[in-house]
């Protein structure tokens, strides 16, 4: 059976099946969790509050969109000041939390060697609201960009910096941005209004 609440699309066992294991009750708890944030919210005399997503040291990981399901729950949140939309992974039978970020395959691109300067991609389809991940931790997010032609040193191919003969190609502006939080994230999360 599938619940849709405050964005949520929530699987629950139907009547009869067994509902007894842990990952039935913890989908159940998050259900409830964000139910009695819900009733809250509507009991707040002063105006309606966003409801934001925090891991277990009390981090606040953003304004949350909403979440799914499958074997793992995944939560969407926006973090106003960066403008950027992200993804949570809770690996409930792992007890740990995943910070998921695009991966671009071709990797990132410096105009400075050893990844600094300014970041490209090569491909154009990394909107402004979404952010990729380097190790480090380094996140860029997408831009409005056009596109240009731009000489790069550098890339980083999801594993390691390297440094390279100098490459002149068609690239799109990455945006550097700090994260309001830093990792790894403690599990497990919790739904609040702020």
């Amino acid at each position: 059976m599938v619940f849709v609440a405050a964005g949520f699309l929530v699987s629950v066992p139907a009547r009869g099946q067994e509902a007894d294991t842990p990952f039935w009750d913890f989908i159940l708890g998050k259900f409830a969790e964000v139910w009695n944030a819900i009733a809250g919210i509507n009991n707040r005399i002063n105006g309606v509050k966003p409801l934001h997503l925090f891991d277990a040291n009390g981090q606040d990981l953003g304004i949350l969109i909403d979440a799914s399901s499958y074997d793992d729950l995944m939560y969407r949140s926006f973090l106003p000041n960066q403008g950027v939309v992200i993804q949570v992974l809770d690996r409930i039978q792992f007890r740990s939390l995943e910070l998921r970020s695009r991966g671009i395959a071709s990797g990132i691109f410096f105009t400075g060697s050893n990844c600094t300067g300014n970041a490209y991609t090569r491909i154009s389809y990394i909107g402004p609201s979404a952010i990729t991940g380097i190790t480090g931790p380094r996140y860029f997010k997408g831009t409005t960009d056009s596109g240009g032609i731009n000489t790069t040193l550098s890339y980083f191919d999801g594993t390691r910096c390297q440094n390279t003969s100098p490459e002149t190609t068609m690239t799109y502006l990455l945006n550097e941005i700090t994260l309001p939080f830093t990792e790894p994230l403690a599990w497990p999360l919790s739904i609040k209004v702020r």
